[in-house]
Protein backbone atom coordinates (compact mmCIF):
# COMPACT_ATOMS: atom_id res chain seq x y z
CA UNK A 1 0.00 0.00 0.00
CA UNK A 2 2.83 2.61 -0.81
CA UNK A 3 4.02 4.83 -4.06
CA UNK A 4 6.72 2.25 -4.94
CA UNK A 5 8.14 -0.84 -6.55
CA UNK A 6 8.17 -4.25 -5.92
CA UNK A 7 9.86 -7.05 -6.70
CA UNK A 8 6.78 -9.93 -7.80
CA UNK A 9 9.16 -12.68 -8.95
CA UNK A 10 12.79 -13.42 -9.32
CA UNK A 11 15.39 -16.00 -8.96
CA UNK A 12 17.56 -17.22 -6.11
CA UNK A 13 20.03 -18.80 -8.33
CA UNK A 14 20.21 -16.92 -11.64
CA UNK A 15 19.63 -19.45 -14.64
CA UNK A 16 17.04 -17.62 -16.77
CA UNK A 17 17.90 -13.84 -15.62
CA UNK A 18 13.95 -13.00 -15.43
CA UNK A 19 12.72 -10.88 -12.78
CA UNK A 20 9.57 -9.06 -12.71
CA UNK A 21 8.23 -6.37 -10.55
CA UNK A 22 4.92 -3.80 -10.43
CA UNK A 23 4.75 -0.29 -10.02
CA UNK A 24 1.92 1.09 -8.03
CA UNK A 25 1.01 4.38 -7.40
CA UNK A 26 -1.88 6.27 -5.11
CA UNK A 27 -5.12 6.00 -6.75
CA UNK A 28 -6.83 7.69 -3.90
CA UNK A 29 -4.38 10.15 -2.13
CA UNK A 30 -6.90 10.78 0.51
CA UNK A 31 -6.33 7.77 2.16
CA UNK A 32 -3.06 6.23 0.37
CA UNK A 33 -4.80 3.21 -1.43
CA UNK A 34 -2.58 2.07 -3.17
CA UNK A 35 -3.10 0.63 -7.12
CA UNK A 36 -0.73 -1.22 -9.94
CA UNK A 37 0.38 1.08 -12.31
CA UNK A 38 1.97 -2.07 -14.58
CA UNK A 39 4.47 -3.85 -14.55
CA UNK A 40 8.31 -4.70 -16.16
CA UNK A 41 9.43 -7.78 -16.86
CA UNK A 42 13.05 -8.28 -17.72
CA UNK A 43 14.77 -11.20 -19.88
CA UNK A 44 18.20 -11.29 -20.13
CA UNK A 45 18.67 -8.14 -22.12
CA UNK A 46 15.30 -7.25 -22.89
CA UNK A 47 12.50 -5.36 -20.97
CA UNK A 48 8.85 -5.63 -21.77
CA UNK A 49 6.40 -3.31 -20.08
CA UNK A 50 2.61 -3.73 -19.77
CA UNK A 51 0.81 -0.90 -18.15
CA UNK A 52 -3.18 0.05 -17.82
CA UNK A 53 -3.43 3.24 -19.41
CA UNK A 54 -5.56 6.44 -19.33
CA UNK A 55 -8.28 5.20 -21.68
CA UNK A 56 -8.45 1.72 -20.06
CA UNK A 57 -6.30 -0.68 -22.07
CA UNK A 58 -3.42 -2.13 -21.83
CA UNK A 59 -0.26 -0.79 -23.33
CA UNK A 60 3.13 -2.91 -24.43
CA UNK A 61 6.51 -2.32 -25.23
CA UNK A 62 9.56 -4.23 -25.90
CA UNK A 63 12.52 -2.38 -25.23
CA UNK A 64 10.61 1.02 -25.18
CA UNK A 65 8.78 0.19 -28.43
CA UNK A 66 5.36 -0.05 -28.80
CA UNK A 67 3.69 -3.57 -29.75
CA UNK A 68 0.65 -4.10 -31.15
CA UNK A 69 -0.39 -7.64 -30.40
CA UNK A 70 -0.09 -10.13 -32.04
CA UNK A 71 3.70 -9.73 -32.62
CA UNK A 72 6.27 -12.64 -32.51
CA UNK A 73 10.18 -12.65 -32.75
CA UNK A 74 12.62 -15.34 -31.51
CA UNK A 75 12.08 -15.13 -27.75
CA UNK A 76 8.59 -13.40 -27.02
CA UNK A 77 4.98 -13.69 -28.60
CA UNK A 78 2.43 -11.05 -27.72
CA UNK A 79 -1.29 -11.50 -28.32
CA UNK A 80 -4.57 -10.01 -27.09
CA UNK A 81 -8.23 -11.33 -26.68
CA UNK A 82 -9.82 -7.72 -26.52
CA UNK A 83 -8.62 -6.22 -23.72
CA UNK A 84 -6.25 -8.65 -21.90
CA UNK A 85 -2.71 -8.70 -22.96
CA UNK A 86 -0.33 -11.85 -22.98
CA UNK A 87 3.40 -11.82 -23.25
CA UNK A 88 4.79 -15.23 -23.91
CA UNK A 89 8.62 -16.59 -23.05
CA UNK A 90 9.07 -19.05 -25.66
CA UNK A 91 12.14 -20.59 -23.86
CA UNK A 92 11.18 -21.17 -20.84
CA UNK A 93 7.40 -21.88 -21.76
CA UNK A 94 6.00 -19.44 -19.06
CA UNK A 95 3.92 -16.02 -19.76
CA UNK A 96 2.21 -12.81 -17.92
CA UNK A 97 -0.60 -11.33 -18.35
CA UNK A 98 -2.45 -8.19 -17.16
CA UNK A 99 -6.49 -6.21 -18.35
CA UNK A 100 -7.55 -2.63 -17.26
CA UNK A 101 -8.74 -4.09 -13.75
CA UNK A 102 -5.34 -4.74 -13.16
CA UNK A 103 -5.87 -8.69 -12.78
CA UNK A 104 -2.47 -9.97 -13.51
CA UNK A 105 -1.21 -13.09 -13.92
CA UNK A 106 2.44 -14.82 -13.44
CA UNK A 107 2.51 -18.57 -15.12
CA UNK A 108 5.98 -20.13 -14.64
CA UNK A 109 7.02 -23.27 -15.83
CA UNK A 110 8.01 -26.05 -13.10
CA UNK A 111 10.68 -27.36 -15.06
CA UNK A 112 12.31 -23.64 -15.07
CA UNK A 113 11.56 -22.46 -11.52
CA UNK A 114 10.53 -24.66 -9.08
CA UNK A 115 11.84 -23.91 -5.85
CA UNK A 116 14.09 -21.38 -7.53
CA UNK A 117 12.17 -17.96 -6.93
CA UNK A 118 10.87 -14.98 -4.64
CA UNK A 119 9.47 -11.51 -4.17
CA UNK A 120 5.80 -11.14 -3.59
CA UNK A 121 4.84 -13.89 -5.42
CA UNK A 122 6.43 -16.48 -2.96
CA UNK A 123 7.73 -19.70 -3.78
CA UNK A 124 7.31 -21.48 -7.23
CA UNK A 125 5.71 -24.46 -6.39
CA UNK A 126 6.36 -23.58 -2.31
CA UNK A 127 5.61 -20.73 0.40
CA UNK A 128 3.38 -17.62 -0.49
CA UNK A 129 4.90 -15.46 1.94
CA UNK A 130 8.29 -15.03 2.43
CA UNK A 131 10.53 -12.28 3.64
CA UNK A 132 13.60 -11.29 1.86
CA UNK A 133 15.86 -13.42 4.90
CA UNK A 134 14.41 -16.42 4.01
CA UNK A 135 12.22 -16.30 6.79
CA UNK A 136 8.59 -18.30 5.65
CA UNK A 137 5.71 -16.71 7.43
CA UNK A 138 1.86 -17.57 7.50
CA UNK A 139 -0.29 -16.77 4.59
CA UNK A 140 -2.22 -14.24 6.58
CA UNK A 141 1.16 -12.44 6.56
CA UNK A 142 1.34 -11.65 3.00
CA UNK A 143 0.42 -8.01 3.18
CA UNK A 144 3.25 -7.18 5.48
CA UNK A 145 6.02 -9.62 3.94
CA UNK A 146 5.06 -7.82 1.04
CA UNK A 147 7.13 -4.63 1.96
CA UNK A 148 10.30 -6.88 2.32
CA UNK A 149 10.60 -6.43 -1.78
CA UNK A 150 10.40 -2.90 -2.63
CA UNK A 151 12.74 -1.89 -5.19
CA UNK A 152 15.25 0.83 -4.20
CA UNK A 153 14.59 3.58 -6.76
CA UNK A 154 16.36 7.15 -6.69
CA UNK A 155 13.53 8.61 -8.22
CA UNK A 156 11.64 7.35 -5.19
CA UNK A 157 13.76 7.75 -2.46
CA UNK A 158 11.14 6.81 0.19
CA UNK A 159 10.99 3.67 -0.64
CA UNK A 160 13.84 3.09 1.30
CA UNK A 161 14.86 -0.56 3.47
CA UNK A 162 13.02 0.77 6.79
CA UNK A 163 9.84 -0.45 5.21
CA UNK A 164 11.48 -4.28 4.93
CA UNK A 165 10.33 -6.68 8.18
CA UNK A 166 7.06 -5.24 8.62
CA UNK A 167 6.09 -7.79 11.76
CA UNK A 168 2.79 -9.59 11.05
CA UNK A 169 1.20 -7.81 14.07
CA UNK A 170 0.67 -4.39 14.16
CA UNK A 171 -0.04 -2.55 17.56
CA UNK A 172 -3.01 0.00 16.16
CA UNK A 173 -4.44 2.54 18.34
CA UNK A 174 -6.77 3.58 15.37
CA UNK A 175 -10.28 2.75 16.27
CA UNK A 176 -11.95 -0.63 14.52
CA UNK A 177 -14.05 0.58 11.07
CA UNK A 178 -17.30 0.06 10.99
CA UNK A 179 -17.71 -2.59 8.68
CA UNK A 180 -17.88 -1.57 4.57
CA UNK A 181 -20.77 -2.36 2.33
CA UNK A 182 -19.52 -4.52 -0.54
CA UNK A 183 -22.63 -5.97 -2.41
CA UNK A 184 -20.62 -6.91 -5.60
CA UNK A 185 -18.34 -8.84 -3.55
CA UNK A 186 -21.82 -11.16 -3.02
CA UNK A 187 -21.29 -12.05 -6.52
CA UNK A 188 -18.52 -14.93 -5.29
CA UNK A 189 -21.84 -16.12 -3.80
CA UNK A 190 -23.69 -16.25 -6.92
CA UNK A 191 -25.05 -19.64 -7.93
CA UNK A 192 -22.38 -18.95 -11.26
CA UNK A 193 -19.63 -19.50 -8.83
CA UNK A 194 -21.31 -22.44 -7.38
CA UNK A 195 -19.73 -25.55 -8.76
CA UNK A 196 -16.24 -24.16 -9.08
CA UNK A 197 -16.26 -22.87 -5.55
CA UNK A 198 -16.58 -26.65 -4.32
CA UNK A 199 -12.96 -26.96 -6.05
CA UNK A 200 -11.60 -23.84 -5.59
CA UNK A 201 -11.73 -21.85 -1.77
CA UNK A 202 -12.74 -18.23 -2.60
CA UNK A 203 -12.84 -17.46 1.03
CA UNK A 204 -9.45 -15.23 0.37
CA UNK A 205 -10.89 -13.62 -3.01
CA UNK A 206 -13.85 -12.48 -1.36
CA UNK A 207 -11.45 -10.47 1.83
CA UNK A 208 -9.33 -9.26 -0.71
CA UNK A 209 -12.80 -8.09 -2.81
CA UNK A 210 -13.69 -6.25 -0.16
CA UNK A 211 -10.53 -5.12 1.05
CA UNK A 212 -9.71 -3.43 -2.34
CA UNK A 213 -13.48 -2.37 -2.56
CA UNK A 214 -13.49 -0.48 0.53
CA UNK A 215 -9.95 0.88 0.72
CA UNK A 216 -10.25 2.41 -2.62
CA UNK A 217 -13.20 3.82 -2.78
CA UNK A 218 -13.85 1.82 -6.56
CA UNK A 219 -14.94 -0.79 -8.20
CA UNK A 220 -12.14 -1.57 -10.17
CA UNK A 221 -10.48 -3.44 -7.13
CA UNK A 222 -13.66 -5.91 -6.81
CA UNK A 223 -13.52 -5.92 -10.45
CA UNK A 224 -10.24 -7.61 -10.42
CA UNK A 225 -11.14 -10.02 -7.75
CA UNK A 226 -14.07 -11.15 -9.73
CA UNK A 227 -12.35 -11.58 -12.95
CA UNK A 228 -9.38 -13.57 -11.03
CA UNK A 229 -11.79 -15.75 -9.36
CA UNK A 230 -13.51 -16.31 -13.18
CA UNK A 231 -9.92 -16.93 -14.20
CA UNK A 232 -8.98 -19.49 -11.83
CA UNK A 233 -12.36 -21.39 -12.58
CA UNK A 234 -11.63 -21.54 -16.17
CA UNK A 235 -8.01 -22.86 -15.67
CA UNK A 236 -9.66 -26.13 -14.03
CA UNK A 237 -12.29 -26.36 -16.42
CA UNK A 238 -15.47 -24.36 -15.05
CA UNK A 239 -16.85 -21.54 -17.50
CA UNK A 240 -18.22 -18.38 -15.25
CA UNK A 241 -19.88 -15.94 -17.21
CA UNK A 242 -20.57 -13.24 -14.60
CA UNK A 243 -19.91 -10.00 -15.92
CA UNK A 244 -23.52 -9.23 -16.92
CA UNK A 245 -24.52 -9.02 -13.11
CA UNK A 246 -22.51 -6.09 -12.44
CA UNK A 247 -25.32 -3.96 -14.48
CA UNK A 248 -22.12 -2.79 -16.72
CA UNK A 249 -19.36 -1.62 -14.06
CA UNK A 250 -16.40 -4.53 -15.17
CA UNK A 251 -18.48 -4.76 -18.67
CA UNK A 252 -15.85 -4.96 -21.64
CA UNK A 253 -16.28 -2.70 -24.39
CA UNK A 254 -15.76 -4.51 -27.88
CA UNK A 255 -15.35 -2.93 -31.30
CA UNK A 256 -17.71 -2.35 -33.41
CA UNK A 257 -18.75 -5.82 -34.97
CA UNK A 258 -17.22 -8.31 -32.15
CA UNK A 259 -18.72 -9.55 -29.13
CA UNK A 260 -17.57 -10.66 -25.91
CA UNK A 261 -17.06 -13.76 -24.49
CA UNK A 262 -15.92 -15.19 -21.08
CA UNK A 263 -14.98 -18.13 -22.23
CA UNK A 264 -13.80 -19.32 -26.21
CA UNK A 265 -10.77 -20.74 -27.49
CA UNK A 266 -8.96 -17.91 -29.40
CA UNK A 267 -10.22 -17.66 -32.84
CA UNK A 268 -9.46 -20.69 -34.95
CA UNK A 269 -9.36 -18.82 -37.90
CA UNK A 270 -7.64 -15.58 -39.18
CA UNK A 271 -7.29 -14.05 -42.78
CA UNK A 272 -3.90 -13.64 -43.99
CA UNK A 273 -3.50 -12.60 -47.84
CA UNK A 274 -7.17 -13.28 -48.64
CA UNK A 275 -7.27 -16.83 -47.17
CA UNK A 276 -7.95 -18.05 -43.85
CA UNK A 277 -5.49 -18.88 -41.82
CA UNK A 278 -4.58 -21.45 -38.04
CA UNK A 279 -4.54 -19.08 -35.35
CA UNK A 280 -2.63 -19.52 -32.58
CA UNK A 281 -3.60 -19.48 -28.89
CA UNK A 282 -0.88 -19.32 -25.82
CA UNK A 283 -3.48 -20.05 -23.03
CA UNK A 284 -6.76 -21.67 -24.81
CA UNK A 285 -9.83 -21.10 -23.46
CA UNK A 286 -9.97 -16.97 -22.79
CA UNK A 287 -12.40 -14.10 -22.39
CA UNK A 288 -12.08 -11.31 -24.67
CA UNK A 289 -13.39 -9.47 -27.53
CA UNK A 290 -14.58 -11.85 -30.31
CA UNK A 291 -15.94 -12.40 -34.33
CA UNK A 292 -19.22 -13.64 -33.99
CA UNK A 293 -20.97 -16.72 -35.16
CA UNK A 294 -19.87 -17.34 -38.94
CA UNK A 295 -17.25 -14.34 -39.49
CA UNK A 296 -13.33 -13.85 -39.14
CA UNK A 297 -11.03 -11.43 -38.27
CA UNK A 298 -10.09 -9.56 -41.39
CA UNK A 299 -6.33 -9.39 -40.29
CA UNK A 300 -4.08 -9.94 -37.63
CA UNK A 301 -3.90 -6.26 -36.73
CA UNK A 302 -7.42 -5.04 -37.60
CA UNK A 303 -10.24 -5.99 -35.11
CA UNK A 304 -12.37 -6.32 -38.28
CA UNK A 305 -15.09 -9.41 -38.31
CA UNK A 306 -15.79 -10.49 -41.51
CA UNK A 307 -18.05 -13.15 -43.33
CA UNK A 308 -15.25 -14.45 -45.74
CA UNK A 309 -11.49 -13.41 -46.59
CA UNK A 310 -10.50 -11.28 -49.15
CA UNK A 311 -7.52 -9.39 -50.85
CA UNK A 312 -9.85 -6.46 -51.49
CA UNK A 313 -8.92 -2.96 -49.63
CA UNK A 314 -10.75 0.12 -50.03
CA UNK A 315 -10.38 3.18 -48.41
CA UNK A 316 -8.26 3.91 -44.99
CA UNK A 317 -7.02 -0.24 -45.43
CA UNK A 318 -10.92 -1.16 -44.56
CA UNK A 319 -11.47 -4.86 -46.42
CA UNK A 320 -14.31 -5.25 -48.91
CA UNK A 321 -16.56 -7.92 -49.23
CA UNK A 322 -16.89 -9.86 -52.93
CA UNK A 323 -18.79 -7.61 -55.74
CA UNK A 324 -18.63 -4.15 -53.54
CA UNK A 325 -18.39 -1.44 -55.37
CA UNK A 326 -16.76 1.73 -54.32
CA UNK A 327 -14.92 4.87 -55.64
CA UNK A 328 -11.02 5.39 -54.92
CA UNK A 329 -8.51 7.39 -56.49
CA UNK A 330 -10.45 8.67 -59.70
CA UNK A 331 -11.13 5.16 -60.34
CA UNK A 332 -14.26 2.46 -60.10
CA UNK A 333 -13.00 -0.47 -57.89
CA UNK A 334 -14.89 -3.91 -57.90
CA UNK A 335 -14.19 -6.73 -55.54
CA UNK A 336 -14.10 -9.71 -58.12
CA UNK A 337 -16.67 -12.26 -56.72
CA UNK A 338 -14.40 -14.99 -58.34
CA UNK A 339 -10.84 -13.75 -57.66
CA UNK A 340 -11.26 -11.98 -54.30
CA UNK A 341 -9.21 -9.18 -55.65
CA UNK A 342 -10.01 -5.44 -56.44
CA UNK A 343 -10.08 -4.29 -60.10
CA UNK A 344 -10.26 -0.65 -60.88
CA UNK A 345 -10.77 0.99 -63.93
CA UNK A 346 -10.92 4.71 -64.54
CA UNK A 347 -13.95 6.94 -63.36
CA UNK A 348 -15.90 7.82 -66.94
CA UNK A 349 -15.94 11.47 -67.48
CA UNK A 350 -19.22 13.12 -67.14
CA UNK A 351 -21.64 15.92 -68.98
CA UNK A 352 -20.04 19.23 -68.14
CA UNK A 353 -23.50 20.33 -65.72
CA UNK A 354 -25.52 24.13 -66.43
CA UNK A 355 -24.37 26.06 -63.38
CA UNK A 356 -27.19 28.64 -62.05
CA UNK A 357 -26.14 32.15 -62.36
CA UNK A 358 -24.47 31.42 -58.83
CA UNK A 359 -22.63 29.17 -59.67
CA UNK A 360 -19.22 28.34 -61.96
CA UNK A 361 -17.43 25.44 -63.76
CA UNK A 362 -14.29 23.79 -62.01
CA UNK A 363 -12.49 20.82 -62.46
CA UNK A 364 -12.23 18.24 -59.36
CA UNK A 365 -9.50 16.68 -58.23
CA UNK A 366 -10.42 14.17 -60.95
CA UNK A 367 -10.56 16.51 -64.05
CA UNK A 368 -14.53 16.37 -63.76
CA UNK A 369 -15.94 19.68 -64.33
CA UNK A 370 -18.61 20.22 -61.55
CA UNK A 371 -20.66 23.71 -60.69
CA UNK A 372 -19.25 25.59 -57.16
CA UNK A 373 -20.76 28.12 -55.72
CA UNK A 374 -19.35 31.42 -56.62
CA UNK A 375 -17.44 33.64 -54.03
CA UNK A 376 -14.71 36.43 -53.12
CA UNK A 377 -11.83 35.98 -51.42
CA UNK A 378 -10.42 38.79 -49.28
CA UNK A 379 -7.90 39.27 -46.55
CA UNK A 380 -8.25 35.12 -46.17
CA UNK A 381 -11.73 34.91 -45.87
CA UNK A 382 -14.46 33.78 -48.40
CA UNK A 383 -17.34 35.95 -48.82
CA UNK A 384 -20.73 34.61 -50.86
CA UNK A 385 -22.86 36.17 -53.81
CA UNK A 386 -24.63 39.31 -51.75
CA UNK A 387 -22.20 39.32 -49.37
CA UNK A 388 -21.26 42.74 -47.46
CA UNK A 389 -17.91 43.85 -45.66
CA UNK A 390 -15.44 46.65 -44.60
CA UNK A 391 -11.77 47.12 -43.52
CA UNK A 392 -10.58 49.06 -41.00
CA UNK A 393 -7.35 49.68 -43.04
CA UNK A 394 -9.63 51.26 -45.19
CA UNK A 395 -12.14 53.25 -44.15
CA UNK A 396 -13.36 55.39 -47.17
CA UNK A 397 -14.17 52.15 -49.26
CA UNK A 398 -17.40 49.42 -48.67
CA UNK A 399 -16.60 45.91 -50.16
CA UNK A 400 -19.38 43.61 -51.77
CA UNK A 401 -19.31 40.12 -53.47
CA UNK A 402 -21.17 40.44 -56.74
CA UNK A 403 -21.38 37.39 -59.62
CA UNK A 404 -18.42 39.35 -61.36
CA UNK A 405 -16.17 39.36 -58.30
CA UNK A 406 -15.15 41.75 -55.58
CA UNK A 407 -16.66 45.30 -56.12
CA UNK A 408 -15.48 48.17 -54.34
CA UNK A 409 -17.29 51.33 -53.26
CA UNK A 410 -15.50 54.46 -52.28
CA UNK A 411 -16.84 57.55 -50.46
CA UNK A 412 -16.27 61.33 -51.58
CA UNK A 413 -15.69 63.52 -48.75
CA UNK A 414 -16.27 67.12 -49.07
CA UNK A 415 -13.21 69.93 -49.75
CA UNK A 416 -12.77 71.59 -46.38
CA UNK A 417 -9.61 71.92 -43.99
CA UNK A 418 -9.72 73.04 -40.14
CA UNK A 419 -7.28 71.82 -37.58
CA UNK A 420 -7.71 69.01 -36.20
CA UNK A 421 -8.99 69.48 -32.79
CA UNK A 422 -12.09 71.19 -34.82
CA UNK A 423 -12.80 67.91 -37.40
CA UNK A 424 -15.94 65.70 -36.32
CA UNK A 425 -15.31 62.17 -38.03
CA UNK A 426 -18.20 59.97 -39.75
CA UNK A 427 -18.55 56.79 -38.08
CA UNK A 428 -15.81 55.17 -40.60
CA UNK A 429 -13.32 57.64 -39.36
CA UNK A 430 -13.53 58.63 -43.28
CA UNK A 431 -14.81 62.31 -43.64
CA UNK A 432 -15.14 64.80 -41.82
CA UNK A 433 -16.93 68.52 -41.15
CA UNK A 434 -15.82 71.10 -39.19
CA UNK A 435 -16.67 72.55 -36.57
CA UNK A 436 -17.53 76.29 -37.08
CA UNK A 437 -19.40 77.35 -33.57
CA UNK A 438 -18.72 80.02 -31.96
CA UNK A 439 -16.01 79.29 -29.15
CA UNK A 440 -12.49 79.99 -27.73
CA UNK A 441 -9.89 78.78 -29.49
CA UNK A 442 -6.46 79.13 -29.15
CA UNK A 443 -4.37 81.47 -32.01
CA UNK A 444 -0.97 82.31 -33.10
CA UNK A 445 -0.38 86.26 -32.02
CA UNK A 446 2.51 87.86 -33.10
CA UNK A 447 4.00 90.24 -29.64
CA UNK A 448 6.64 92.77 -31.04
CA UNK A 449 8.88 94.08 -28.31
CA UNK A 450 11.42 96.10 -29.30
CA UNK A 451 11.35 95.59 -32.47
CA UNK A 452 11.21 92.38 -31.81
CA UNK A 453 8.11 89.94 -32.39
CA UNK A 454 7.87 86.85 -31.20
CA UNK A 455 4.66 84.35 -31.94
CA UNK A 456 2.52 83.40 -28.49
CA UNK A 457 -0.55 81.22 -28.26
CA UNK A 458 -3.56 82.93 -26.84
CA UNK A 459 -7.28 82.12 -25.99
CA UNK A 460 -9.78 84.15 -28.89
CA UNK A 461 -13.36 83.77 -29.69
CA UNK A 462 -13.70 82.54 -33.15
CA UNK A 463 -16.91 81.10 -34.87
CA UNK A 464 -19.77 81.48 -36.70
CA UNK A 465 -22.65 83.30 -35.37
CA UNK A 466 -25.90 83.32 -37.43
CA UNK A 467 -27.81 86.60 -38.60
CA UNK A 468 -31.28 87.24 -38.02
CA UNK A 469 -33.68 88.80 -40.12
CA UNK A 470 -36.73 90.86 -38.72
CA UNK A 471 -39.67 92.90 -40.23
CA UNK A 472 -40.01 96.65 -39.06
CA UNK A 473 -42.86 99.05 -39.75
CA UNK A 474 -41.24 102.20 -40.71
CA UNK A 475 -43.80 105.16 -42.50
CA UNK A 476 -46.54 102.20 -42.26
CA UNK A 477 -44.27 100.63 -44.47
CA UNK A 478 -42.70 96.88 -43.78
CA UNK A 479 -39.14 96.50 -43.78
CA UNK A 480 -36.35 93.55 -43.56
CA UNK A 481 -34.04 94.63 -40.67
CA UNK A 482 -30.92 92.45 -41.16
CA UNK A 483 -29.17 91.49 -37.31
CA UNK A 484 -25.97 90.28 -37.38
CA UNK A 485 -24.73 88.52 -34.43
CA UNK A 486 -20.88 88.40 -33.59
CA UNK A 487 -18.31 86.07 -31.61
CA UNK A 488 -17.44 87.72 -28.44
CA UNK A 489 -16.06 87.12 -25.26
CA UNK A 490 -18.53 86.62 -22.47
CA UNK A 491 -16.19 85.69 -19.79
CA UNK A 492 -12.24 86.20 -18.65
CA UNK A 493 -9.90 87.10 -16.36
CA UNK A 494 -6.28 88.96 -15.76
CA UNK A 495 -3.25 86.62 -16.79
CA UNK A 496 0.28 87.47 -16.73
CA UNK A 497 2.49 86.07 -19.72
CA UNK A 498 6.10 86.99 -20.19
CA UNK A 499 7.87 87.20 -23.31
CA UNK A 500 11.94 87.47 -24.18
CA UNK A 501 13.28 88.65 -27.28
CA UNK A 502 16.95 89.96 -28.34
CA UNK A 503 18.40 88.12 -25.41
CA UNK A 504 17.17 91.47 -23.72
CA UNK A 505 15.33 91.05 -20.26
CA UNK A 506 12.15 89.42 -20.07
CA UNK A 507 9.11 91.53 -20.19
CA UNK A 508 6.13 91.05 -18.83
CA UNK A 509 2.32 91.61 -20.08
CA UNK A 510 -1.06 91.40 -18.76
CA UNK A 511 -3.71 90.37 -20.70
CA UNK A 512 -7.68 89.26 -20.53
CA UNK A 513 -7.66 85.32 -21.29
CA UNK A 514 -11.06 84.07 -22.86
CA UNK A 515 -12.88 82.21 -20.27
CA UNK A 516 -16.06 81.87 -22.45
CA UNK A 517 -17.45 83.01 -25.99
CA UNK A 518 -21.13 83.80 -26.74
CA UNK A 519 -22.92 85.43 -30.24
CA UNK A 520 -23.89 88.91 -29.50
CA UNK A 521 -25.64 91.00 -32.12
CA UNK A 522 -25.15 94.80 -32.74
CA UNK A 523 -27.79 96.66 -35.12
Amino acid sequence: MDNCTYTLVEENVLLHNLSITVDNYFCDPDINASCSKGITLKYWNDVVTLMVTEEFAVESTLNQENIKPPYENDIFKFESSGSKVYVYIKLIRSYVSLTPFNTLLINLAGEHFLNNTQGQCGVCGGQSCIRRNGTVEDDSCCDKTAYDWVVEDPTKPYCKSPLRNVPCIVPTTKQPQPPCSAPICDLLHHNVFAECSKRIDLVRVEQNCRFDHCSSKTIVGACSSLEYAASACKQIGFCVDWRYLTNGTCAVSCPEGMIYDECRQSSKYICEGGIPVPATSLVGMSSGCFCPDGQIQAEKHKQICVPECTKCKGPFGKPMQPGAVWESNCHICTCNNQTKTEECLPKPPTEPPVCSSYSRLVSDCCNNLICVEKSCEYNGYTYKVGDRWTDPLRPCESFSCSQKGTEIERAVCPQQTCAEDLRIWDKHHCCYSCNTTCAARLTHVNVTVANCTREVVLPSCEGRCESQNRWVQSNGTLQVVKRCQWCKESAYEMRNITVTCNRGPPTHFTYRHVMGCECTSEL
